[in-house]
């Protein structure tokens, strides 16, 4: 991972640091991107960071990586079901 000083943000939408994403998979036992982004705000945004938060969570035991992108809170994809 390119790692980034301590006090330079993981995610830019939220300016949330690396310690804060590290601390928050520590203490709440944190397995997810979508965990993270609910508590720390890291990744509820733009989604750039996502692989990054995802590394982060490999190197602290908090999950393996994930094929797929998890959605976005206010930006899902449409529905591809036909309507009724």
């Amino acid at each position: 991972m390119a790692h980034v000083p301590e006090d330079d943000p993981v995610c830019q939408c939220f300016n949330v640091p690396e310690e804060r994403i590290r601390r928050a998979i520590l203490e709440g036992g944190l397995r997810s991107v979508e965990e993270v982004t609910e508590a720390t705000g890291a990744g509820g945004g733009c989604g750039s960071c996502w692989d990054e938060i995802r590394e982060i969570l490999e190197e602290t035991g908090g999950t393996p990586p994930r094929a797929e992108a998890p959605p976005r809170a206010g930006n899902r994809p449409p529905d591809p079901r036909p309507e009724p």
